[in-house]
């Protein structure tokens, strides 16, 4: 919890709605709403008092709305973060101008202004190359590491060490750019997996690749660190090189039309 706190204590977006009011509480019953205490918090939190706070309110918020955090039973950071920004989304009712209202599939709350994404799946046939694509919400990206059970992927290039999406790091560190492409490389879905077609109207093998469609202002990556097998969990201790500055260009979807095109012979729209 106190990684939560700390992250959007700090996101500058999320401190200016929360410092200048301009959260309109819904709520039925008072002191029920995680988006108010969030408000309070940001509130203390800038005050310029140095004494410290202690969120037990906030807390029980989020175990009252998100019941299968309740209790005393071990939870990650990532669980609690996709539970609270869940919990603020829901609570975030009339601070979109209205919008949700015309157009209930669409929510423009400061929680989706800041950390929604859109994740594209692109499933293609292997006989015709006919792309059925998906495009999915998505407030975070979890990311493979390498373990004992998992194949170890190819790193970043370089012998004696590299640069990589502006940092450079020793030879044989796996850097967050490394787990980004594991998670957007093309993955054969074999003949157990076949999808129908829509171009050839029959069951054919495929491969899909995800790509994202739309980056999140924010964006959080969860870093898979519990491998499983039939007999044991074992914690991944792999340690991951971050770059000061991540250039997630390589990972868009445009750069996937592109090498479609350029593997059918059509020129992409503008």
């Amino acid at each position: 919890m106190n990684c939560f706190v700390q992250a959007l204590t700090h996101t500058p977006l999320l401190r200016d709605f929360f410092l200048s009011d301009r959260h309109r509480c819904e709520m039925q019953s008072p002191g029920s709403c995680l988006v108010c205490e969030m408000s309070s918090l940001f509130q203390e939190f800038y005050s310029g008092h140095r004494s410290p706070h202690i969120p037990y309110k906030l807390l029980h918020l989020v175990w009252t709305h998100a019941r299968h955090l309740a209790g005393y039973e071990q939870q990650d950071a990532h669980e609690f973060l996709i539970a609270a920004l869940d919990v603020l989304h829901r609570h975030c009712k009339g601070d979109d101008n209205g919008k949700k209202a015309n157009n209930p599939n669409h929510c423009n709350c400061i929680i989706d202004q800041i950390f929604t994404g859109g994740l594209q799946s692109d499933v293609t046939c292997q006989v015709c190359h006919g792309v059925s694509t998906t495009i999915d919400p998505f407030w975070d990206i979890s990311l493979d590491l390498p373990g004992s059970s998992t194949p170890f992927w190819p790193l970043s290039p370089g012998s004696e060490g590299s640069v990589v999406n502006g940092e450079s790091h020793a030879s044989g560190t796996t850097t967050l750019t490394d787990c980004l492409r594991r998670f957007t490389r093309p993955e054969h879905l074999g003949s157990s997996a076949k999808i129908k077609c829509s171009g050839c109207h029959s069951y054919q093998e495929s491969t899909k690749q995800l790509t994202m469609k739309k980056l999140p202002i924010v964006a959080c990556f969860h870093l898979k660190r519990f491998e499983h097998s039939a007999k044991l969990r074992r914690k991944i201790t792999t340690y991951v090189s971050f770059p000061l500055e991540l250039d997630m260009t390589p990972f868009m979807a445009s750069r996937f039309v592109l090498r479609v095109c350029g593997r059918v012979g059509v020129a992409p729209g503008p």
